[in-house]
């Protein structure tokens, strides 16, 4: 059996223009070799309204990045762009603030190399270091037993920060309470 390679995960500083905007083009990157989206629709890299406030996870080779996630911070789930999509009855209220684990992106080149798998595990531990009390995901249906594997709750059909490439994929809403804090 091959052994997993485990990459170092850097924990990106906010106020580093530079490095958010080297995530933004990665994440558009990694949509377009995927035929997600279109030039047009991201011409400054693929963001929206959470990322000046998140925690972004990057992994590097050679210096350029190959993997990235995030970690979105909100109070309550109307704040999230996507949020008009799932069905917030099944989403417990009394949680927050509540770590949306959003922006899963590896290159092509990596994906066979446990890339997205390190980078997700850092964010996850980040979240749980930090004791969020709830974790979301909106993920890609073929993923979902993976997530479930780790605990969290698939409930029900959604669309991530309203990317028309998330739509075509089917997606699933998961929650994980942090049981801990």
């Amino acid at each position: 059996m091959d052994e997993i390679k485990h990459w170092p995960v850097e924990l990106v500083d906010n106020s580093d223009t530079q490095a958010l905007q080297d995530i933004y083009f990665f994440r558009k990157e990694v949509c377009l070799e995927e035929g997600w989206i279109t030039p047009e629709e991201f011409p400054d890299g693929v963001h929206d309204k959470h990322d000046p406030d998140a925690f972004h996870f990057i992994v590097k080779d050679n210096g350029a990045i190959v993997g990235a996630a995030r970690i979105a911070v909100i109070n309550a789930l109307e704040e999230y762009i996507g949020a008009q999509s799932f069905d917030l009855v099944a989403i417990p209220t009394e949680y927050a603030p509540i770590a949306v684990f959003s922006r899963n992106m590896a290159a092509r080149s990596h994906r066979n190399e446990h890339v997205a798998g390190s980078v997700i595990n850092a964010r996850e531990e980040f979240a749980m270091q930090h004791q969020f009390p709830l974790f979301l995901v909106i993920t890609h249906d073929h993923l979902v037993v993976k997530y479930e594997q780790e605990g969290f709750q698939d409930i029900g059909q959604g669309d991530d920060a309203g990317l028309t490439f998330m739509k075509t994929h089917g997606n699933r809403v998961l929650i994980k309470i942090n049981r801990e804090r």
